[in-house]
């Protein structure tokens, strides 16, 4: 089956989205119920990125680890796929990944160990 560029787009805005979800919801992944956010954020809970990190002009909301672990989980099986791999072979791809990964995780600093991440490593912001 091959892959058509309109396809492409609806996977990297996939993927891009779950990027997203996780920066906007970034500050609240641990506070323990709606009410809590409400108290903390309004009514409304958040409605934008609360969390900024700069570089110049630009501003960048971090994601968590659960998107790096998203990242490191497509990029095995994209490799997999290109290397013609079956299941055992791919899924042992994956696993080095997050153990690789939990060598070195890019950290937002606030909800995953280890030290800040790189801009690019961050959802782009207005």
């Amino acid at each position: 089956m091959s892959v058509q560029p309109p396809d492409l787009d609806r996977v990297a805005g996939c993927i891009l989205g779950a990027a997203i979800g996780d920066a906007l919801g970034h500050p609240v992944e641990f506070i323990g119920s709606l009410e809590a956010i409400r108290k903390a954020y309004g009514p409304k809970g958040v409605t934008g990125y609360v969390l900024w990190w700069r570089d110049g002009p630009r501003r960048f909301a971090p994601y968590t680890d659960d998107t790096q672990m998203a990242e490191v989980t497509l990029r095995a099986l994209l490799a997999a796929r290109e290397a013609g791999e079956g299941l055992e072979p791919t899924m042992e791809r994956v696993g080095r990944g997050y153990a690789e990964w939990a060598e070195a995780p890019t950290s937002s600093g606030t909800v995953d160990r280890g030290a800040p991440a790189t801009p690019r490593r961050a959802v782009v912001g207005p």
